[in-house]
């Protein structure tokens, strides 16, 4: 946020990047800390999460599919993805529209982005934003209790399939050391 030439301080659209409002207003923020107190937080993200207001609404943050397996290989990217309308809620609500779309890596479930169309698509991708912040692996996201039948219980429910392929995965493994009585 400082500029090179001198002691200003740019926050929002003139930094050149994501034009989102609240994103300006979060480097507002930054810059007034930077200048009260003895700082050099650039105020940057690696990611922003933005929402088109449409009906349905139109959430993203992060890579793409296609952004992330130019960047890490094909190979490496998986994608969980549900329609809105295999969701209970959706059920509840007579919603036969829309998508989750979760981008992470193969092996350790680093979430690399997401995209949603949902009625409440802005307040989903919080959760996935703040589990990026907190470097949270998407299969962890199942040890997150979501009320039910709530729209974010679709996103534990995704991370749970991840989360139990996991655990299957490591059964040889526990039975082994059972049997080694540890």
């Amino acid at each position: 946020l400082f500029c090179h030439y001198g002691p200003s301080i740019s926050a929002g659209d003139c930094t050149g990047v994501e034009q989102y409002t609240h994103y300006a207003g979060y480097q507002g923020a930054v810059g007034a800390r930077n200048i009260l107190l003895p700082l050099k937080d650039p105020g940057m993200m690696d990611f922003v999460p933005g929402t088109t207001f449409t009906d349905p609404q139109v959430a993203s943050v992060g890579l793409t599919e296609e952004a992330a397996k130019e960047k890490y290989g094909a190979r490496k990217v998986c994608i969980a993805f549900k329609e809105l309308k295999e969701t209970d809620r959706a059920i509840c609500d007579n919603i036969d529209e829309g998508y989750i779309k979760v981008v992470y890596l193969k092996g350790n479930y680093k979430i690399l982005g997401a995209s949603i169309s949902s009625p409440v698509a802005g307040e989903l991708i919080a959760e996935i934003s703040v589990a990026m912040k907190s470097k949270m692996s998407f299969d962890m996201l199942a040890t997150v209790i979501h009320t039910y039948p709530s729209h974010s219980f679709a996103l534990q429910a995704m991370a749970a399939e991840l989360y139990y392929e996991k655990l299957v995965k490591l059964k040889p493994i526990l039975n082994f050391l059972k049997k080694i009585g540890l």
